[in-house]
């Protein structure tokens, strides 16, 4: 998916310069008992509360115990084969990925069955990101979204978004 220009009340940005709204960041805290590890996909606006956030660099930098991955919408595959990785060398213990659903694409099969992890998924409401100045933009997004969450507690994970699932499936 290419970026595209989004007209704001301060100006024009990109898409892939949008934020996580806190409806999706301050649940995934309390999620993790306060604290996201690692946020490799950020930048300069983000109010995601991680202990270490790359504005740059998160393909190359490794991440931590507790991911959270809101990665550019126009360069998927990469950042699924970079959490793949992650996962797979033992880095990266509960990985929740925000992305757009896009279930008939290649990054989005690698998604569903590369990891050893059978992911859960959860297709969310359309979400509202924040703008540069931190706050919602005012339309939604044009697309449907989905919280992918690798891990092994499920069910608290299903019970901290409901506020935001439309329905919600295992990967496989």
């Amino acid at each position: 998916m290419a970026k595209r220009e989004i007209d704001t009340e301060s100006g024009e940005i990109d898409s892939d310069s949008l934020c996580t709204p806190a409806k999706i960041y301050e649940p995934l805290a309390a999620f993790w008992d306060g604290r996201i590890d690692c946020d490799p996909c950020s930048n300069e606006h983000s109010r995601v509360p991680a202990a270490v956030s790359y504005a740059f660099g998160g393909l190359l930098r490794p991440w931590g115990w507790h991911t959270y991955q809101n990665h550019p919408y126009s360069t998927n595959d990469p950042w699924i084969d970079k959490a793949i990785a992650e996962m797979k060398i033992g880095r990266v213990r509960e990985l929740v990925i925000l992305c757009m659903t896009a279930t008939s694409t290649r990054w989005w099969k690698k998604a569903m069955e590369a990891p050893k992890r059978n992911p859960r998924v959860i297709c969310t409401t359309r979400i509202k990101f924040n703008g540069p100045n931190g706050m919602p933009l005012k339309n939604g997004a044009r697309f449907d979204t989905s919280l992918i969450y690798y891990g092994a507690r499920e069910r608290a994970f299903d019970k901290q978004f409901k506020h935001v699932a439309m329905w919600s499936t295992r990967g496989r």
